[in-house]
């Protein structure tokens, strides 16, 4: 095991009781973003997450990338269809937001450039992600589909433009999955997204655990760029 879900007792205890409290009356999306910005820096300045926006990361490492992301999108988009009608959950599955399809195209561009003949293995940490995502309660789904798909809308702009030049790519060939044709204002989707959060019908102690799960999400993001980074940077980058 990845040992990613054995943090969860340390990480419920970075939520500080005061916060907990602001949590009864404040809004979740203020609270969690200024609470978890710490491990999104984590995540953001980690040695493959810099390699992909400087470009610098190889084709087959970020086949790979692509190869453990898949799986998530699919259980979180599996997992979306189950919670369509559920009050905590279902005003935020936007069918907008899918990245599947995008995904499995890319994979196929990179297979072909890379003339790759099988993909790499899924990693142990990241069967335990998809595991996660596939069994969440509604206010686990909300945490882990605010974790990955704000996560595409802000970062995935910087990625694709350094993809698009690393790569010398052309049309969306290749920058499929982060390429959001119905979303015509990412900073506008993201700002009725975050206000869709703060009216979801949570107490105090569902929003608390909304923010615990967006912890983990984290960890298992980290996680798995960590890991990927080993097998594909420089043994100086990861050092």
């Amino acid at each position: 095991m990845s040992m990613v879900i054995d943090r969860i007792e340390e990480l419920k205890a970075k939520i500080p009781t005061e916060v907990v409290n602001e949590l009864a009356d404040g809004p979740l999306s203020r609270v969690m973003r200024r609470q978890t910005w710490p491990d999104h820096a984590r995540a953001e300045y980690s040695d493959f997450e810099q390699a992909l926006v400087k470009g610098t990361l190889s084709k087959e490492g970020y086949l790979d990338l692509l190869v453990q992301v898949l799986p998530v999108y699919e259980a979180l988009e599996a997992r979306a269809e189950e919670l369509r009608d559920d009050p905590v959950a279902g005003p935020i599955v936007i069918d907008e937001l899918n990245r599947t399809t995008a995904i499995r195209a890319d994979i196929d561009f990179y297979k072909q450039v890379t003339g790759t003949t099988e993909l790499p293995e899924i990693l142990e940490v990241t069967q335990e992600y998809v595991d996660r995502v596939r069994n969440s309660t509604p206010e686990q789904f909300v945490a882990h589909h605010y974790t990955r798909y704000l996560a595409d809308l802000s970062g995935g702009v910087f990625i694709d433009r350094a993809l698009t030049q690393a790569y010398g790519l052309e049309g969306t060939n290749g920058r499929a999955y982060y390429v959001f044709d119905e979303i015509e204002d990412a900073n506008l989707f993201k700002d009725a997204y975050r206000g869709t959060l703060d009216q979801l019908p949570l107490d105090r102690d569902g929003k608390r655990r909304i923010m615990e799960e967006v912890l983990l999400a984290y960890e298992f993001n980290i996680e798995m760029v960590e890991q990927l980074g080993v097998k594909h940077l420089e043994p100086a980058a990861t050092a």
